[in-house]
């Protein structure tokens, strides 16, 4: 049981977390993962340049660490420093080439860039793990929405909004992954109803919520930001 992890990514308590990992720090400043926690409050406060060094604090005690890799190259990303980025996520692919998420995260990174054939080719190794995991468990909507994302992602947006009312159909208590692909589908209103349905029904991870790279045409909507000034406790 880690108490960080229950502030940052159940309750949105940001402020404890802060108050925990500066304490667990004071005693022991070698504690890689209070510094991990430390990055992911940062990015619920918005100081993105402080979460970039929590994250490289992190890393330089466990430099391979993929988790503590993620956070550093979404930090980047926040930043707009998206070169720095995609050199993150690239070495999370040196360290596991088939780590599908850093797939992803690559390819939105190089979209950013105008890079639209190495992104292709990132979101192409994407699809594909999405594919296999679902060939496994026709049933598994989380798969399903993965693939349909990748679709929409590779501009096949009429295949990915079937495939993903099809998982909502499997199970339609996935409201947040829903809301992803409304909005990589253009239909930001419905997106953020669902974001909405989602916190209604318990969803927690509002820092997620507010980084997630598929909620990106969402970041400066008004309602988007009153719906995170709710939940999250800076």
């Amino acid at each position: 049981f880690n108490l960080n992890s229950l502030y940052l990514f159940q309750l949105g308590d940001i402020a404890s977390a802060l108050a925990l990992c500066q304490q667990q720090i004071s005693y022991n400043d070698r504690d890689q993962g209070a510094y991990y926690h430390l990055g992911w409050a940062y990015l619920g406060k918005g100081d993105f340049d402080q979460a970039r060094g929590a994250f490289e604090k992190a890393l330089e005690i466990n430099p391979r660490l993929s988790w503590n890799l993620s956070g550093l190259g979404h930090a980047y990303r926040l930043l707009g420093r998206n070169a720095e980025a995609l050199q993150t996520f690239l070495k999370i692919l040196k360290i596991d080439a088939k780590d599908s998420a850093a797939h992803y995260d690559a390819g939105v990174v190089c979209q950013l860039m105008g890079d639209e054939p190495a992104s292709r080719k990132h979101f192409e190794s994407f699809r594909e793990d999405a594919q296999k995991r679902l060939k496994k468990n026709s049933q598994n909507a989380l798969d399903a929405l993965d693939l349909a994302r990748a679709f929409t992602q590779l501009g096949w947006k009429k295949q990915g909004w079937a495939l993903g009312q099809k998982a909502m159909a499997m199970d339609p208590s996935k409201h947040f992954e829903f809301s992803q692909l409304l909005c990589l589908q253009g239909k930001r209103q419905e997106a953020l109803d669902r974001l909405e349905l989602a916190i209604q029904r318990g969803f927690g991870n509002y820092i997620r919520m507010k980084i997630h790279p598929d909620l990106q045409s969402l970041y400066n909507e008004p309602r988007f930001q009153d719906l995170l000034n709710r939940v999250l406790k800076k």
